[in-house]
């Protein structure tokens, strides 16, 4: 019987073991220690710590001159394209401007006039001399020195009538380049995120009128430890993990910064990676846990952890 007490009083010094008290009395089970999130490890890998999601393509765009909206029909989300209108100001004055440069850079009249007077005057010098050579004294010298002038002046001005109409065909070109100015065009592809002016309203030089953003890729910004970072560099190959909608998902990149300085609270090396993002999964502000692949060369260089 002794030998059974003995017995059943250490079970319940096992079962005992396993109940923890909390600070007000109630019995709480112990839980098994919970295994930390880590991206996938690969020999040599280098983690990188409080790792953040910001979008790299965000605009706010606006007019290079002002002026009177006069198109900007996009809403919030609408897609945008790389090259495509995104708003345009009256440019009804531009656009006359343009047409009469256009019709100065066309006239080639005074060039064409000046090259015959320059030919016609070389004829007459030409005729002069020849005469002189048959019978010497035919014309008098001081005629064929005012020949000689006269297609001077003649080569001179055709020079002068083909300078006039490069100078008409750069006045084209400045005109053209005036006329973009009334117009704004989306430097990449992406979705309208927010409308500041709409049609009829003015606006200033550098006023914004739209916002858009591109999801297609995204950067991660992340530490490592100050011995690693000598290890990595550009186009590292980085692996990414999130938490979204409840399940892990993993995306490649390549490293793209690995900074020179040590951040001075955190007496780490800021790195960054770009990642690409055509789904639209990896959202800004997300929390992301990221490993980079050092090059085989570097690898080999370092020194194995003890």
């Amino acid at each position: 019987m002794k030998r059974l007490a003995w017995l059943a009083a250490g079970v319940a010094v096992t079962v005992l073991s396993v109940i923890i008290l909390n600070g007000s009395g109630d019995r709480v089970l112990a839980q098994p220690p919970r295994i930390p999130q880590t991206a996938v490890s690969q020999p040599g890998s280098i983690p990188a710590s409080d790792c953040s999601i910001t979008l790299i393509d965000e605009a706010v765009l606006a007019s290079e001159r002002p002026g009177i909206i006069a198109w900007c029909e996009l809403e919030e989300g609408d897609p945008v394209f790389t090259g495509t209108r995104v708003a345009s100001l009256k440019d009804g004055i531009a656009v006359a401007a343009k047409a009469s440069a256009e019709h100065k850079a066309a006239n080639d009249i005074n060039e064409r006039y000046q090259q015959y007077a320059w030919k016609l005057a070389q004829k007459e010098l030409e005729i002069a001399e020849e005469a002189n050579r048959k019978l010497i004294g035919t014309v008098p010298r001081l005629e064929i020195e005012k020949l000689i002038l006269a297609a001077q002046r003649g080569q001179l001005a055709y020079e002068q009538a083909l300078f006039e109409r490069e100078a008409n065909r750069k006045l084209l070109t400045e005109s053209d380049e005036q006329l973009k100015t009334y117009t704004v065009l989306a430097p990449f592809d992406g979705i309208v995120s927010k409308v500041h002016r709409h049609r009829g309203e003015a606006v200033t030089q550098g006023a914004p009128i739209v916002e858009i953003i591109s999801t297609a890729r995204v950067k991660v910004e992340g530490y490592v430890e100050i011995p690693d970072a000598d290890f990595i560099q550009k186009d590292d190959l980085v692996l990414l993990e999130v938490l979204t909608g409840g399940l892990k998902k993993s995306f490649k990149g390549k490293l793209q910064l690995v900074s020179p300085k040590v951040e001075p609270l955190l007496k780490k090396v800021r790195v960054t990676a770009y990642i690409p993002n055509e789904d639209g999964i990896l959202k800004e502000g997300l929390n992301a846990i990221m490993t980079i692949i050092p090059s085989s060369n570097a690898t080999a260089a370092r020194p194995a952890p003890r």
